[in-house]
């Protein structure tokens, strides 16, 4: 599934939709360009709209609604038209109705300012469907649930002009870090296959059960040193509750081994290991590209997997 082209409504700098208005085709690589304040960033944040990425997760702000001439419009809407879809998709689209002529699917957000519908929540998605030969936007939400709505339209991974190396090779610090989603996608299966892995958690619980101690042990020093201590504390502050307080170690997810313990080093002829930050810029930005197109490839190969198919050589 990729975007094939995208229609803005009353969003920021884009004004109304009339008759004229043509939808913004995007191609495999696509360049946006034009003079400043010409709204080559409110294109971008209208897509980000679309998936409630980043800023637009709790909702639209009242600058996100344009004004014209009539003042403040009430209701704004992005549309995002899809294209290439796999036989499994075209196939769930037919059963919904969703699937349009040419194999395509077109999905709108809508959001309404709240002064105008006091029980305006949110945002949410509807998508176009065939009826009697003729196209219409359904009136009920795109596969019932928002979330599971977008679930059917892939995702998006936004990167700024100006983008920190450092913020991006944080692991699970920052779950939306581009290291940490790599190595989530490509290590994490594999650890969960290691004995090693199952090893380190048997030895987290042996670990909880050497910390529990004892109580003869904590009064050995006269203050809590053990988990069976500190519970007893708490649970003695919540006596008048007759309640419990218990303290479990839950284990270590997969992902929070390979995001937090690795650490990225890069080593620049005969100078010594040292962090990617201290690199120029251009390198930098070379070593964040790698990162995508290496997790792109994944994401490919592991696709033509479910497909049964034989996977060809992965390429942006």
């Amino acid at each position: 599934m990729k975007i094939k082209s995208i229609l803005i409504n009353n969003f920021r700098s884009f004004p109304e939709v009339t008759d004229a208005t043509k939808p913004t085709r995007l191609e495999d690589f696509s360049i946006l360009v034009g003079k400043n304040n010409s709204g080559k960033s409110n294109f971008f944040r209208a897509i980000r709209f679309f998936y409630l990425s980043e800023d637009y997760r709790s909702g639209v702000a009242e600058e996100d609604f344009h004004v014209g001439k009539n003042g403040r419009a009430d209701e704004l809407w992005v549309e995002i038209t899809f294209g290439d879809l796999s036989d499994e998709e075209i196939q769930a689209l037919k059963t919904k109705k969703y699937l349009l002529p040419g194999n395509l699917m077109t999905v709108r957000r809508t959001a309404v300012r709240k002064e105008v519908d006091k029980k305006a929540r949110g945002t949410f998605l509807n998508a176009y469907m065939m009826e009697n030969g003729k196209l219409r936007l359904s009136p009920t939400k795109f596969l019932g649930w928002d979330s599971v709505g977008l679930s059917e339209v892939g995702d998006i991974l936004h990167i700024p002009t100006v983008k920190s190396l450092p913020d991006e090779l944080k692991g699970a610090q920052q779950s939306g870090a581009i290291f940490a989603k790599m190595m989530k996608e490509i290590i994490e299966p594999a650890v969960l296959q290691m004995k090693s892995f199952n090893e380190l958690q048997e030895q987290l619980q042996e670990l909880e059960r050497e910390l529990r101690g004892s109580a003869q042990q904590s009064q050995a020093v006269g203050i809590p040193n053990t988990l069976s201590e500190i519970e007893s504390e708490l649970s003695a502050a919540l006596s008048d509750w007759e309640t419990v307080v218990k303290i479990k170690f839950s284990g270590i997810p997969a992902s929070d081994i390979v995001s937090r313990v690795a650490d990225v080093k890069v080593k620049e002829g005969v100078m010594p290991e040292t962090s990617p930050d201290s690199m120029g810029h251009g390198p930098q930005r070379y070593l964040l590209f790698a990162m995508i197109r290496l997790w792109a490839k994944v994401e490919k190969f592991r696709e033509a997997l479910k497909k049964k198919e034989k996977p060809q050589e992965a390429r942006l």
